[in-house]
């Protein structure tokens, strides 16, 4: 480098760091002792600028010649502590390296920049005339970056992969004295790739624009041929549903026209058996009353038999004609189901015991005394259990055993188990037992009969209750069937004390009415059925007038009072049906009118209902039926015309004669029930106090009308008249009082009669010789004294 001496006597020249390798300017300054000591100016020699000469113009003014031009230094200006300096950009490396100066605030800039050229390299410094070692810098991208960068000692700055856009690249220095310098700018350009630039990118959404169109109308194109072809599928499969909805409705059609027809048929068939079949049931019972022989009694029982079997097939095969057509329902009504365990005992015990079984009965004492269901078709599944029991079984027991499973306020639901020791199912046969027509094998079928119907039509009426069926058998070892049902609960006084032990009896069942003296019209145009039913109705001393057809039974009626009609269906000129709405219009509403007739199915019903019948029986007409629905509604009418006839004294306070007749004669029966009477009903009037209490109406009611039929059975009239009247009085909403009081003094006099009959008559008295005074006698003595009292 140059070498020069001021005026001073200074020597100015160039050194170089041997660590750094930086160079600087300063002066070599004469001490008195003859040496020299350097001292920098702080004017740094930037990398590149090499010095080449010095010259120094008196004290404060130098001149620097170096390899980029000549540099003036005024030491009188400016000192290296307070001097201003400018930050300088020294290259800008972009594909090739460039040189620039800054330092004057101003921005540089050059030509935008290619896509591919986004990489850049910025080398900058500081001329200060302090200590270059100690220069600090701060960059900043605007642009790229947010905020100055933090004072650094590196002199360069890279940024790579630029995106496109416009950038000011910032950068200033600060010097070991703290002072800023001016900064220096460089505004730049990187371009956008071709395919980003607006034209491009227009084009582009051109292009999209028209490829969308082409892509939709190409999609319009194939949804209208699709569309087309829907539609020509839609019309195919349209004419298809359209002829497969008219052969639907054709074999619906003809459907119905098959069940009308078999409808029509059953009925026809049921009318003609049924009908033959009243006459052999009939006369069988009217047989069974006379004073015959062991051997025509053993015929007419078997005559009856028969006939009730023939029926039994009959009323299956209806049955499972309405399972067929969906048409078989249930009722819901009150009933005692102690009544419909006494009807099952009733109608086995006997033949239980005449093939040498013991016939078990146990009820759980948790079933509720009322329920409400259908009493008579759980009484037909318990029969045609029974039925299978007592054919398949030829020596031990048959037990019915009724329990309780779930109970709470609103339903209950049982389980009723019949077991027998009978022959027994093997298991390949259990599967198929309950279809219909189909028994255990053929040679069941051959050696016991049946119609194979019982125990599918049984299945049927169990679901329709809401239970199921469990059958458990195995050869020899004699079978169980079980099922469950479910039941509403009735309101009831008391619980079910419960029954069981070979032989018990529940308790007594509500006794047939008095209808001794009523008035009835029988409509019937079969002269065997009318001999039929005038006999059995003048049995119990009713007055019958016969009408054969429905024009004479109209005639009759306007001329005669009746107490009320039996009306046959099917007669010649006007029909069973057309004459009760006939009845009706002419003023008769009150008169029950009772269909008698063999068509036995549900629509028949309906319409005789419809026409203002009051009820419907089907022929062949059981007695017992027969005088029931005659007592429910002549009951009333009957006990308000005897009292009304009676006068004070004229009739017996208890008319023993009357209801051992109607025993048959029994008095050892009589006094029995007379002992019960008792027993069961001495509490009545603080049953039905306790009753009314609680707001239990219809419980009282239902308890009154169970005594009314009792004390008319026992012939205690005015005991069944005090508690019709209290009957009446509950069903009408009257005040019960003056009725309960009145009850209450009839009931203590026909206990007391009771009492003293049958503790003066024993019942092991009864086969005394003829001579003895009957109870009847006894009972009228007993009735003149309490009359003289």
């Amino acid at each position: 480098g140059g070498l020069a001496v001021d005026a001073r006597g200074w020597i100015w020249l160039q050194a170089r760091h041997s660590e750094s390798n930086d160079t600087e300017l300063g002066a070599l300054l004469p001490q008195p002792d003859g040496s020299y000591r350097w001292q920098a100016e702080g004017l740094q020699a930037l990398r590149g600028l090499n010095v080449t000469s010095i010259y120094a113009e008196g004290e404060q003014l130098l001149w620097f010649g170096t390899n980029e031009g000549l540099f003036r230094f005024d030491r009188q200006i400016a000192s290296p502590r307070d001097q201003g300096f400018a930050t300088l950009i020294r290259r800008v490396g972009h594909g090739e390296e460039r040189m620039l100066f800054g330092g004057d605030g101003k921005a540089a800039a050059t030509a935008p920049l290619a896509p591919d050229d986004n990489t850049l390299r910025f080398e900058f410094a500081a001329p200060s005339f302090a200590d270059p070692r100690a220069n600090r810098y701060q960059t900043w991208l605007e642009g790229y970056e947010h905020d100055w960068s933090p004072w650094s000692a590196v002199a360069h700055k890279e940024y790579t992969n630029l995106a496109p856009g416009e950038y000011r690249f910032r950068v200033r220095a600060r010097n070991v004295f703290d002072r800023v310098g001016d900064e220096a700018v460089y505004v730049f350009e990187v371009l956008a790739p071709w395919y980003r630039t607006w034209p491009a990118v227009f084009g582009f959404a051109l292009l999209a624009v028209g490829m969308a169109w082409l892509a939709l109308h190409w999609r319009t194109r194939l949804l209208e041929r699709d569309k087309a072809e829907l539609a020509r599928h839609v019309a195919e499969r349209t004419e298809e549903l359209r002829q497969a909805r008219d052969l639907a409705e054709q074999q619906r059609l003809a459907a119905e026209d098959a069940t009308q027809a078999k409808s029509a048929f059953l009925a026809s068939m049921s009318h003609e058996i049924r009908t033959p079949m009243n006459a052999i049931i009939g006369f069988a019972h009217l047989g069974l009353q006379l004073p015959l022989g062991a051997a025509a009694q053993a015929y007419f029982d078997k005559i009856a038999g028969a006939g009730r079997s023939l029926l039994g097939i009959v009323n299956d095969i209806l049955d499972f004609s309405k399972i067929e057509a969906g048409r078989l329902d249930l009722e819901s009504i009150p009933f005692e189901f102690a009544e419909v365990v006494q009807r099952f005992e009733d109608l086995f015990e006997h033949l239980a015991r005449a093939k040498g079984l013991v016939l078990r009965i146990a009820v759980d004492s948790r079933v509720p005394a009322r329920l409400v269901g259908d009493p008579l078709r759980l009484g037909q599944v318990l029969a045609n259990l029974g039925n299978n029991a007592l054919k398949f079984t030829e020596r031990g027991e048959i037990a019915l055993h009724v329990s309780c499973l779930d109970i709470d306020r609103q339903q209950v639901r049982l389980r009723f188990s019949l077991r027998d020791s009978g022959i027994g199912i093997d298991a390949e046969h259990l599967q198929a037992l309950f279809q219909p027509f189909v028994q255990a094998d053929a040679g069941t079928a051959r050696r016991f009969g049946g119609t194979g119907l019982g125990l599918s039509i049984s299945q049927r009426l169990v679901e329709l209750m809401g239970g199921e069926f469990d059958v458990r058998s195995e050869p020899g070892g004699g079978s169980d069937f079980a099922f469950t049902a479910c039941f509403g609960r009735a309101d009831a006084l008391g619980a079910n004390p419960g029954f069981a032990v070979a032989g018990s009896r529940v308790p007594l069942q509500e006794p047939l009415p008095d209808l001794s003296g009523a008035r009835v019209l029988l409509v019937e145009d079969n002269a065997i059925n009318q001999q039929v039913a005038s006999e059995m109705l003048r049995q119990f001393g009713m007055q019958v007038e016969v009408a054969d057809s429905g024009e004479q039974a109209l005639r009759l009626a306007a001329g005669k009072p009746f107490d009320a009609v039996l009306m046959d269906l099917h007669m010649p000129g006007m029909d069973g049906m057309e004459a009760t709405r006939r009845l009706r219009a002419a003023g008769f509403r009150e008169l029950p009118v009772i269909a008698m007739t063999a068509d036995a199915l549900p629509s028949t019903r309906n319409a005789c209902l419809a026409a203002g019948m009051n009820a419907v029986l089907s022929k062949p007409v059981e007695p017992q039926r027969l005088f029931a629905e005659l007592g429910h509604w002549l009951g009333q009418r009957i006990t308000n015309l005897r009292r009304e006839t009676t006068v004070t004294g004229s009739q017996p306070r208890l008319d023993s004669a009357r209801a051992i007749a109607r025993l048959g004669g029994q008095r050892s029966l009589y006094l029995r029930l007379l002992r019960e009477f008792v027993r069961d009903w001495q509490n009545l009037p603080q049953h039905l106090q306790s009753a009314l209490d609680a707001g239990e109406t219809d419980a009282a009611q239902s308890l009154a009308h169970s005594f009314k039929g009792v004390a008319g059975n026992l012939g205690a009239v005015f005991a069944e008249a005090a508690a019709a009247q209290l009957e009446h009085r509950l069903r009408r909403g009257g005040d019960p009082g003056p009725a309960l009081q009145a009850l209450q003094e009839a009931l203590d006099e026909a206990l007391l009669l009771a009492r003293l009959l049958s503790d003066a008559t024993p019942a092991d008295n009864v086969a005394a010789p003829a001579s003895s005074r009957s109870a009847s006698e006894i009972a009228d003595e007993l009735q003149r004294c309490l009359q003289r009292n």
